[in-house]
């Protein structure tokens, strides 16, 4: 296995991950002795934590999906190292797009998990991303259907595109046009417009030109 090339390797991995029987393969990798010189912080974690790596193989057997970026979320989820996803991905050459929504995936479970409590600017954000079907998929099979935090992005998730992802009020252009001067604090302006328009409290142009006047005169002060 030594000799073996890391893109002849990774294309391997690739179809093993892919594949429905995708936790036989994994168990088949340790069985054969083939994990711990391929993925070695899984072996480790197969000896050391058992539990924890019985829930990586039922995550892998619970996980409905054909894509690699899911299906390594999956194989690292329970090791809660959201950086794994980019250490194995440059390791077995997997394509930069897979290793950023993988990582983004791990990154943003936790989110999922505490959905219920989230504030609803931060979820709305999770939610409208292009990655979302797929933190759903990955969410379901380690969380679980069940899980509160799953069943409320299923529930906002279901909401009409208008109330999921209003357009925003203002952009950009129309800060400069207003009169504020693009610099450090530019976006975290529009980030506040929308987050305030998104919990309801702004509610059209004017409202959200009248915020950015507070938002400004705040902003002095401090």
């Amino acid at each position: 296995i030594h000799v073996v090339s890391a893109e002849r390797i990774g294309s391997e991995l690739r179809r093993l991950l892919v594949h429905a029987s995708r936790k036989l393969g994994v168990e088949l990798l340790r069985e054969t002795e083939l994990l711990e010189p391929l993925i070695p912080e899984l072996a480790e974690l197969s000896q050391q934590d058992p539990p924890t790596w019985n829930r990586t193989l039922k995550n892998l057997e619970q996980l409905e999906a054909n894509s690699l970026a899911v299906s390594l979320a999956a194989l690292l989820a329970e090791c809660q190292q959201p950086e794994l996803a980019g250490k194995l991905g440059r390791r077995f050459r997997f394509t930069n797009k897979e290793i950023e929504r993988a990582t983004w995936l791990l990154r943003s479970l936790p989110s999922v998990r505490d959905a219920a409590t989230l504030p609803w600017p931060q979820l709305q954000r999770l939610l409208i991303h292009d990655g979302s079907t797929d933190l759903l998929t990955l969410a379901q099979a380690t969380l679980g259907s069940d899980n509160q935090g799953v069943e409320e992005c299923q529930r906002r998730f279901a909401l009409p595109i208008e109330k999921l992802n209003p357009p925003p009020l203002l952009t950009g252009e129309d800060l400069i046009a207003h009169g504020v001067q693009p610099g450090p604090d530019f976006a975290s302006l529009l980030n506040h417009v929308r987050d305030r328009q998104l919990q309801g409290q702004v509610n059209n142009r004017q409202e959200a030109m009248q915020e950015v006047d507070q938002w400004l005169r705040d902003h002095s002060d401090n």
